[in-house]
């Protein structure tokens, strides 16, 4: 299990020559195909609470949320959130960890470790999926991060893993002044958000961030 906080700003791509370009002084990494299946109950309590559980790849089943907003869900969306990664299949040496962050977001807990239990007893189900193509590079101490998503179209991602978001404020101002003078747009919303906006509107409204969207 990998715990960590990402600390994150995306853009849309509003000049992709431009962005290119201004990547060719960054160290290529690697370019890699993901399809994030995310999951929810019928009724969508997690997208309601802020909270992501979502399958990538087939390979690794990620938790992400951040928990100021799980305690408090008239805050806006924060800059950062806390991340938990599972290997899949999960393996039962994961098993109290696990349990420990379901108990902390009131969801039933695990009698063995499965994948396929963790959806039935919770009564989860494919909410939507992100189908996207991420080509990674190092700039700085930051990752970079150029997607091309299906249906959505070019963004650009500054990240930065960090134990805590001690230095939030900070770390985002520096991410501001490494993308100075490149034609980006602010997103507001998530991948999912924008996917469900376009293509399912009935669920994207019942969202917490649907409501958030008006005051950023």
């Amino acid at each position: 299990m990998n715990n960590t906080f990402e600390i994150e700003l995306r853009y849309e791509v509003l000049d992709r020559a431009q962005i290119l370009s201004f990547l060719a002084s960054a160290t290529q990494l690697h370019t890699k195909h993901d399809i994030d299946i995310y999951l929810d109950t019928p009724a969508h309590i997690l997208w309601k609470r802020g909270i992501f559980i979502r399958i990538r790849n087939d390979k690794k089943l990620d938790i992400k949320f951040n928990r100021a907003c799980l305690n408090d869900s008239t805050i806006d969306r924060l800059d950062y959130c806390e991340e938990h990664s599972f290997s899949l299949p999960l393996e039962s040496a994961i098993l109290s960890k696990i349990n420990s962050l379901l108990t902390s977001l009131d969801l039933k807990v695990l009698p063995i470790a499965d994948l396929a239990t963790l959806k039935s007893i919770n009564e989860l189900e494919e909410h939507y999926v992100v189908d996207k193509v991420r080509t990674t590079y190092i700039y700085n101490s930051f990752t970079l991060a150029l997607d091309e998503v299906a249906d959505l179209g070019s963004f650009l991602e500054i990240e930065l893993m960090a134990e805590n978001a001690d230095n939030l404020e900070k770390v985002k101002d520096e991410m501001q002044l490494a993308l100075t003078g490149l034609k980006l747009k602010p997103l507001r919303l998530g991948y999912g958000a924008m996917l469900l906006k376009k293509n399912h509107f009935e669920s994207y409204v019942q969202g917490r961030y649907a409501l958030q969207e008006d005051r950023l």
